[in-house]
């Protein structure tokens, strides 16, 4: 009977396992950068700012990628350069299929949220089209139609216009505060989206 209950007591355990977080980044020239995480169903992005990127160089002398995995405080999985013209046209044409297809007549109130979400469900259409090479320049994922798809719930934090560079003069001190931010919304979207 001790045996049934350890053996209970052992597999309920590994059954508690945190779910495995694949993290990417996608870097812009002279633009922003992209910090995705993705686990289970849901895919998160995080928005960074040029100018919290730079710091980030100028503060630990590494290259823009290595600057964010120490910003982060984790590794990076995935690494990309996008081109931020093909970005900017992305989101026009993700918006228009948003307006279209969700009947929101104010372009302005379409988020990433929003953009994702409609890509992820015209997925299956969207990949025999042209889109599908535009997108794949953007993200840096081959077929970025067939990763979208293994997602059902989508979020999208932009700090472009949140940070400002006085946010981030003491260096170390912003570290430690946006690790653990990131920490935080690493727990929210386990929280929110797996239920």
């Amino acid at each position: 009977m001790r045996v049934l209950v350890v053996l209970l007591a052992l597999l309920s355990l590994t059954s508690c396992k945190e779910p495995s977080l694949m993290v990417f980044c996608t870097t812009y020239e002279e633009g922003q950068s992209i910090v995705g995480f993705a686990q289970d169903k849901s895919l998160m992005l995080l928005v960074l700012p040029q100018s919290l990127v730079q710091s980030a160089i100028n503060e630990t002398g590494f290259s823009a990628f290595d600057a964010i995995e120490d910003l982060l405080d984790m590794p990076l999985n995935a690494r990309f350069t996008g081109n931020t013209a093909l970005l900017d046209q992305y989101r026009e044409i993700a918006t228009t299929l948003v307006v279209n297809t969700k009947g929101i007549e104010d372009r302005d109130k379409v988020d990433g949220r929003m953009r994702l979400a409609s890509l992820s469900s015209g997925a299956g259409y969207l990949r025999k089209t042209p889109l599908k090479d535009t997108l794949a320049s953007v993200v840096g994922f081959e077929d970025p139609f067939a990763f979208l798809k293994e997602y059902t719930q989508f979020e999208v934090f932009d700090l472009t216009d949140v940070l400002q560079t006085e946010d981030f003069t003491d260096y170390k001190r912003f570290r430690a505060s946006f690790a653990y931010y990131v920490e935080e919304l690493l727990r929210y979207q386990r929280r929110s989206f797996n239920r």
